[in-house]
């Protein structure tokens, strides 16, 4: 929580602002900031040192909406590195997430599978859905699943088995109040 607070660090000593501020080589080459910026309840295969959110912490992000803006600005920074863009939400008008203009400038990194399995980016899809489902960022979370799903078809990607733990873990929602 103090993480998301901006009064601590994670285990490299960065703050939350500092990764923020990764470009899209940094965010495709470094692989121990995306378990800070979208924490889940279960351990990192690739990074010992992530954070865990237990029940209790999935509680205190779905209910503090300081926790959950900061969680929103994360979800923005990692869709932009996919290749999609939030829009709408303004005068009434229902937010959308779509494919942005950078999306083909995105494919290689993000949208194609390599040579010995899935694009380690769709771990990352699958980690942020959970995080979103967990710390009660359901709106976002359906955004996500929606263009997702709209994306492998109209693109044609072969994500294989990905999409559906995507469903999996869109599905996925915080525990109940104490």
């Amino acid at each position: 929580v103090a993480f998301f607070k901006h009064t601590g660090t994670d285990n490299k000593r960065r703050k939350l602002e500092l990764l923020r501020t990764l470009d899209y080589h940094a965010m495709e080459y470094n692989h121990d900031y995306i378990q800070w910026l979208f924490p889940t309840d279960e351990e990192s295969m690739f990074n010992r040192n992530a954070p865990i959110l237990t029940v209790d912490l999935q509680r205190i992000f779905s209910q503090d909406e300081q926790l959950r803006s900061e969680l929103r600005r994360n979800f923005l920074q990692f869709i932009d590195f996919l290749g999609f863009e939030l829009t709408g939400g303004d005068n009434g008008q229902p937010q959308k997430l779509q494919i942005a203009a950078h999306f083909e400038d995105r494919k290689s990194d993000c949208w194609s599978a390599g040579p010995v399995g899935p694009n380690h980016n769709w771990l990352r899809i699958s980690r942020v859905l959970r995080c979103l489902g967990i710390c009660g960022l359901q709106a976002e979370q359906k955004l996500f699943m929606d263009v997702l799903e709209a994306t492998v078809k109209s693109e044609k990607i072969p994500v294989g088995s990905s999409i559906e733990k995507w469903r999996e873990h869109a599905k996925l929602r915080p525990p109940p109040p104490n």
